[in-house]
């Protein structure tokens, strides 16, 4: 007598947070509209971080402190630090 495995499917949760994301068939449109996209390599090229916060840091120079610069400064070094290396990453997939 031959036995069949039966294999029950696995039922996944939907966390609370993501919810909306299913009862908004425009926003889950275009959710797997670009999880589509990066699959086939249709990536936007990662943004210039440094040219971003010099463009925000720049202006407000004048405002700061040499304590508040030098601040201001440590958070985006470290800022471009963290992230820097993972958008150039995302760029080269």
């Amino acid at each position: 007598m031959e036995h069949k495995t039966y294999h029950k499917p696995t039922l996944r949760r939907i966390p609370e947070r993501e919810k909306w994301l299913f009862r908004n068939p425009e926003a889950l449109s275009s959710v797997m509209q670009g999880l589509r996209e990066a699959r086939e390599g249709k990536c936007a090229e990662p943004p210039d971080l440094e040219a971003d916060l010099a463009s925000i840091y720049s202006p407000v120079e004048k405002l700061l402190t040499d304590e508040d610069k030098a601040r201001l400064r440590a958070t985006v070094d470290r800022i471009i630090d963290e992230y820097g290396p993972v958008l150039e990453r995302l760029g080269k997939e």
